[in-house]
């Protein structure tokens, strides 16, 4: 059995790489001394990675690729093998071989997006980058141009894909999470899958140079349909699609996509009310980021709301602490790897999550400080909430009203959830109907002989 192998003699993610590139450097006809040379590096560091003493960085094996000219083999075998020793696979819902849901039928919500109006004429657009050029300004073809390559695209997946298909896709997705967030999964679901398919079938040998970009695209897009399947209430749908965009992700060594996905996973398992889950999520933040300030406020953040669920009150307190000194030290490169952290939506994602732990953990213990502590930072969040996001603004309203609810005011509850109590129940979103059914379960069992409870609960049945 090889030092790699497991436990089974099947040779490990790690003992392949090395193989493989003991395998490309001579077929290259190097030494390991003349490859060292090329990478500015002693003989010895090639040796180590080819005894699988150790793994190279990921800049490091880009670098192998190319002068190799392996197609990418080797990213693609570094990614696994550091995947294989984070502590992720272990982790319940994951895997590379998980299937995608089944292909949605073409639908009229495929086209969505080709408004000449909305249509981004550069990327960045509401903070989604070029997966090629990240720190670059791309110019995208003109909305009808952009529907022209998008339609030649979904006839053939498979054929070489161009940079203005590349920037289409990801203008796509740009327009796609932010009519998320302006007006819910109402028909986006399709379109995303839609996309979503056909990106995951470029992924062969006719398009190697464009590999990592597009394995991001394939991972973006696989994490906003598990968002939206999520808010729909399909979580085995949702898990199936973060476990596959966790693997591409993984691939194209996106640190900042692996850490949002894990996040929406340990969400979706507080949903489902497994706070064991949702704390393993929340500690595999850590490891996707080491030394990281972002992910490690973000871990005790998801920490602290995995541990609200179940009363622990002290490890909640704990937790809230932990993430709000670390926000407190984000710098300039945290804010450039997790830009979506920095600045006001930074503050709503905190607030919101803080407000949402402390509201939990005074439910489940009747603390009134708790609730009162609950509702400064869901009011906090709120406040920075654009009013065309109606979605997170109906839902942290709700919450708002939970908390004052928590903190046994009824008259002050039903006050804030009556003015959104119409799109609370026309939204076709899981996380706002559980907010609104947390409520009416907290006002019924409290206050109900109360006359405005009573007619509350009457419009919100």
């Amino acid at each position: 059995m090889s030092a790699g192998a497991d436990d089974a003699g099947t040779p490990t993610a790690r003992d392949q790489f090395r193989v493989s590139l003991k395998y490309w450097r001579r077929h290259a006809g190097m030494t390991q001394t003349r490859l060292a040379e090329r990478l500015g590096y002693h003989n010895s560091v090639v040796s180590r990675w080819e005894s699988g003493d150790r793994l190279p960085a990921p800049d490091h094996v880009r670098r192998l690729d190319a002068i190799l000219n392996t197609g990418g083999q080797l990213t693609q075998l570094r990614s696994e093998a550091a995947a294989a020793t984070s502590g992720l696979g272990t982790l319940p819902g994951l895997g590379p071989q998980t299937p995608l849901p089944s292909v949605p039928a073409p639908a009229h919500e495929a086209t969505v997006g080709w408004d000449p109006a909305h249509w981004p004429a550069v990327l960045p657009h509401q903070g989604v980058r070029c997966p090629l050029h990240p720190e670059s300004q791309c110019t995208t073809p003109s909305a009808d141009h952009a529907a022209a390559l998008y339609a030649a695209f979904a006839q053939q997946p498979g054929r070489r894909v161009d940079e203005d298909t590349l920037h289409v896709l990801t203008a796509q997705h740009a327009l796609y999470a932010g009519m998320a967030e302006t007006h819910g999964p109402s028909g986006l679901q399709n379109a995303v899958e839609h996309a979503l398919h056909l990106i995951a079938r470029s992924l062969c040998p006719a398009n190697a140079r464009l590999t990592q970009p597009l394995l991001h695209l394939a991972a973006a897009h696989a994490s906003l349909a598990g968002q939206l399947r999520t808010l729909r209430g399909q979580r085995a749908a949702a898990m199936a699609l973060y476990g596959r965009a966790l693997h591409w992700a993984m691939l194209c060594d996106d640190v900042s996509l692996r850490a949002s996905l894990m996040c929406d996973m340990s969400s979706l398992a507080r949903l489902e009310d497994d706070a064991g889950s949702a704390r393993a999520y929340a500690q595999a933040l850590s490891a996707i980021g080491p030394g990281r300030t972002w992910t490690t406020a973000l871990s005790h953040l998801y920490l602290a709301r995995s541990n609200s669920i179940v009363g622990d009150l002290g490890e909640t307190t704990r937790q809230i602490a932990g993430a709000r000194d670390a926000l407190e030290r984000l710098d300039e490169h945290d804010a450039r790897e997790a830009p979506w952290l920095a600045g006001v939506r930074g503050q709503i994602l905190v607030e919101a999550g803080i407000g949402g732990a402390l509201r939990d953990a005074a439910a489940a213990t009747a603390d009134r400080a708790l609730a009162q502590r609950a509702v400064h930072a869901t009011q906090h969040s709120l406040t920075f909430v654009p009013a065309r996001e109606r979605p997170a603004v109906v839902l942290l309203a709700l919450r708002l009203a939970d908390c004052y609810a928590c903190d046994g005011q009824p008259d002050a509850a039903i006050a804030i959830a009556s003015p959104v109590l119409t799109d609370a129940r026309a939204l076709p979103m899981a996380t706002v109907a559980r907010e609104l059914h947390g409520l009416r379960t907290r006002l019924a069992a409290r206050w109900p002989t109360l006359a405005p409870v009573r007619e509350f609960l009457d419009r919100a049945r």
